[in-house]
């Protein structure tokens, strides 16, 4: 008995579902309000030259093509916002015109945003993120314009009377969107008003080279831009970038320092692991926590080389069940 073979392809099926979740993560409040030219909180504080171009409604060189990260890290910021409103009654989504203050004799600002989570109870406004690079970001300082993200949310709360100024807390939630680190990563800070005026005076000069029809200050490095950007082409494409330059962007530098670390560490853990190999020779049993045994390993043939057959050191934690050891594992 023969089976037909099925009408649509795997690959068509890979297609209609890569669509869809590229219209997903372009129909976004965040997107179109990018397509729409206007500016919102978490616009301030990036780069204020993306920023004039988009008050100026200057088309985009190009869509992005990555949409999968965007899709993924809103995927998991709203689910994680419906629990913590399900479970702690956190005030998730809440729309907020925020004023900003007036800052070298300019006007006032008003920006409009939806805050991830308000806590009334804590008097406190949290941002969440999900970046792909979680134990970097974790030591590296909060980036600028996440900084002004969330005391300005904080500020639009005050200015809605759900948060009170006096002892106000603001802070990013960093969930890990490989899914490879349980535990979120939290930063927290009193809100201040100095951030906030901050934040307005980044936003005047902004309108400043508008109103002078002027470019604004190019905040990011040129290999930043290059994967982020799309104003690229225009904007940077044709700048130098500096081959061998100083590195300045903080999550850059916490990186290498971490891979120099983790390098070094590797050799550390090497040596380490071959001493005590040495000295567990022939030994077998459990210490209580972990099970120790040598395991024979055959002779194996890997395309055209052989590898020879070895006794593999295992040492793997003993699980408990109901108090006791499960040695299987």
């Amino acid at each position: 008995m023969t089976s037909e073979a099925p009408a649509v392809t795997a690959e068509q099926v890979a297609l209609v579902v890569r669509d869809a979740l590229y219209a997903a993560a372009h129909q976004s409040e965040r997107s179109l309000q990018s397509k729409d030219f206007r500016l919102g909180v978490s616009d301030i504080g990036l780069c204020r030259e993306k920023a004039r171009r988009m008050v100026l409604q200057m088309p985009f060189d190009e869509e992005e093509e990555h949409y999968l990260p965007s899709f993924i890290g809103t995927a998991i910021g709203d689910h994680a916002e419906a629990a913590l409103a399900k479970a702690e009654g956190w005030i998730t989504q809440q729309e907020l015109l925020i004023t900003l203050p007036s800052v070298n004799g300019n006007p006032e600002r008003r920006v409009v945003g939806h805050s991830d989570a308000i806590i009334p109870e804590w008097n406190m406004l949290l941002d969440f993120k999900a970046p792909g690079n979680l134990p970097t970001v974790a030591r590296s300082p909060v980036k600028q314009s996440y900084q002004f993200q969330r005391h300005l949310y904080f500020l639009g709360a005050v200015q809605a009377g759900i948060l009170r100024e006096e002892g106000g807390v603001v802070g990013n939630v960093f969930i890990d969107r490989t899914g490879e680190v349980e535990m979120p990563h939290v930063d927290l800070e009193p809100f201040s008003m100095d951030v906030v005026r901050a934040a307005a005076d980044w936003l005047d000069d902004v309108i400043y080279a508008v109103l002078n029809q002027e470019e604004a200050s190019k905040d990011p490095s040129v290999e930043f831009c290059e994967g982020w950007c799309p104003y690229f082409l225009s904007c940077r494409a044709l700048d130098n970038k500096a081959e061998g330059g100083l590195i300045t962007d903080s999550e850059a530098l916490v990186a290498v320092k971490e891979y120099i670390e983790a390098r070094e560490d590797e050799k550390t853990a090497a040596l380490r692991k071959a001493s005590a190999r040495r000295t567990l020779l022939g030994v077998s049993g459990s210490t209580g926590e972990y099970a120790v045994r040598w395991v024979h390993q055959a002779e194996t043939h890997v395309a055209a080389s052989t590898r020879a057959a070895h006794d593999r050191l295992s040492i793997t934690r003993l699980r408990k069940r109901n108090n006791r050891e499960d040695r299987t594992a």
